[in-house]
């Protein structure tokens, strides 16, 4: 592809800056005033051409203010579902990772008229990469007072072969390169961010040069081919002062808090696993990568109500177009709601608890461990069986002397995504904790009035049928009926149309009602037998966290000691909680 650019400025929004520890120099121009890189790209070829041989396709590249379209939307979405697997796009979360930014637009004193294709302004901008009209590639990029900071990049996956990266870092140097010439004062560095030594993705920075790297003590800039040799061999480089370096064969003593417990804490914990050749195996648990997926499961969690709040918004607002009538409280901010409103039309709603935890719901079916407290008794043992028939794909283990912390490892290293543990008063099953893995929630429930399969006289000598049941949930109706709902749904596996197992969650002042039925078609009639066990069930406590974590964060707690709490109703829309109908005036009634 060859041509001379077309290079535009187009006035729009704002995005934020990026940070890191590595810049390249842009050497000083030599030859012509102004040197693009598609001139110095192609410069072995223009002796071979004539004045009148025309360029196949056309390659343009275009930089203008950040700014939320719906073509970079689109590029966008695909790049992060083709190469990074992340189907959780929004054009509002697109806004606030590349468009949103605290940098302000302030002129640039040129020391002469720069070309017209030159940004004119400090601030945050999208470089854009067109073939014939098509948007194949955008950056991300900051101009700062001394440098062109490298932000994001994303491209169109069917032209990953031309090394689009690397074209992007040669533009973003002929672009510093340009400034530099036309007189911008101190523009001749671009900074590409941080550099990881450990990392092949992070490497390829190294190949530019010169590079220069941060010292992580005196943030002194030091060649990247003398600090080569030092991150060969340690595993912390200080340049600065080489004594500071830990090498890599060294003890690592410094302690990393990992979900309020330390790694030492586990040093010596193993868990089991069976391996692809049906052999059984033991590795170490895998810390880091937990408290990565811990952190980012925690802040997706942290946005749903922020993206529930503005996602009803936008609603309320959408109905008051159509009504033509604009309430008070959103005078203020329809304005900035309207902006997006056009881009949330191919979305469905906000992202939910279903998204982040329950992801493959419906794809693999559920594996479930069901366990007890310590020293459980033949009760308890024998409602712990009978529960293991009710949940398809489940498997019961014995507790022993198992700590809570164990188990839960045991769980996320055999890809068990929900656990299942029963407690007792005296004999008599009174607790039920169902946590969902690897990041949970996890639902803490008391049981009443239990009573186990052979108590119940109808089918007590005949064998439970192991078909996947269909589901029957009655009044779960509030946001928390709902999140209830879900958490139980979720440990049974898509059943069959023909499925002749029921399932029966029914909710009556809080208390849900479980029962388990098999039905017979006969000629004009369902003839229906209740197999067990059954018993009444009550939430009281959700947290936003596997069971072994005791910090983790209470979404939910039932609160018993207050004065409205016989009338309040937390699983369904209760009468108590709906406004109170208005009160007519004297001269309405007259």
């Amino acid at each position: 592809m060859q041509g001379e650019p077309e290079k535009q400025m187009e006035i729009d929004n704002t995005r934020g800056s990026g940070a890191g520890k590595q810049k390249h120099k842009a050497k000083e121009v030599k030859g012509p005033a102004f040197t693009t890189l598609e001139h110095a790209l192609h410069s072995s070829e223009y002796a071979f051409l004539s004045d009148d041989q025309k360029s196949v396709h056309k390659f343009e590249i275009q930089i203008e203010r950040s700014s939320l379209t719906e073509e970079k939307f689109s590029l966008y979405g695909a790049y992060q579902e083709e190469i990074h697997n992340d189907h959780r796009n929004s054009p509002t979360g697109f806004k606030r990772f590349l468009v949103d930014s605290p940098l302000l637009y302030e002129p640039i004193p040129y020391s002469t008229t720069p070309p017209e294709h030159l940004p004119t302004e400090y601030g945050s901008y999208h470089q854009l990469y067109r073939v014939d009209g098509e948007l194949v590639a955008m950056s991300v990029i900051d101009i700062l007072p001394k440098c062109v900071s490298s932000v994001y990049f994303m491209y169109n996956k069917q032209w990953e072969r031309f090394s689009m990266g690397k074209l992007s870092a040669l533009r973003e140097v002929s672009l510093a390169q340009e400034m530099k010439a036309a007189g911008a004062p101190g523009m001749d560095t671009l900074y590409m961010g941080f550099y990881i030594h450990s990392c092949p993705k992070m490497r390829y920075k190294g190949e530019y040069s010169p590079s220069y790297l941060a010292d992580p003590e005196t943030y002194e800039w030091y060649p990247l081919e003398k600090c080569i040799p030092a991150l060969d061999k340690n595993k912390y480089a200080c340049f600065s002062n080489p004594s500071h370096s830990i090498p890599l064969d060294a003890e690592d003593d410094l302690e990393e808090e990992t979900q309020g417990t330390s790694l030492s804490d586990f040093a010596g914990v193993r868990v089991v696993q069976r391996n692809s050749s049906g052999e059984i195996v033991t590795k170490p648990i895998q810390l880091r990568r937990q408290a990565r997926e811990r952190r980012q499961y925690v802040y997706a969690k942290s946005l749903e109500a922020q993206e529930r709040q503005t996602y009803e918004r936008k609603q309320q607002l959408k109905e008051s177009l159509a009504t033509g009538k604009l309430p008070t409280e959103l005078k203020k901010s329809a304005k900035e709601l309207g902006k997006d409103l056009a881009y949330d039309e191919a979305q469905a709603g906000p992202t939910t608890h279903i998204d982040n935890e329950y992801s493959q719901a419906g794809v693999a079916d559920p594996k479930i461990v069901i366990t007890t407290s310590r020293d459980p008794s033949s009760k308890l043992l024998q409602f712990a069986k009978e529960m293991r028939l009710v949940f398809p794909n489940s498997h019961r283990i014995n507790r022993g002397n198992y700590v809570v912390k164990e188990l839960a490892e045991a769980c996320r290293a055999n890809d068990i995504t929900d656990l299942i543990v029963f407690h007792e008063h005296r004999g008599i099953p009174d607790a039920m904790i169902v946590s969902h893995f690897p990041h949970g929630p996890t639902v803490y429930f008391t049981l009443n009035n239990v009573n186990l399969r052979h108590d119940i006289g109808s089918y007590k000598n005949s064998t439970v049928s192991e078909q996947y049941p269909h589901l029957i949930f009655e009044n779960f109706t509030s946001k928390l009926g709902e999140r209830v709902r879900d958490v139980l749904k979720y440990l049974f596996p898509v059943p069959k149309e023909d499925s002749k197992r029921v399932m029966t969650f029914a909710n009556e002042d809080d208390f849900i009602s479980f029962r388990h039925h098999v039905f017979v078609k006969a000629a004009r009639e369902v003839q229906l037998a209740e197999v067990g066990p059954r018993f009444e069930m009550k939430p009281y406590e959700i947290r936003q966290g596997t069971i072994e974590q005791v910090e983790a964060e209470r979404e939910w707690v039932l609160s018993h000691y207050t004065r409205t709490a016989k009338k309040r109703s937390a699983l369904a829309t209760s009468r108590f909680t709906e406004p109170p109908p208005a009160k007519k005036s004297k001269r309405t009634q007259s």
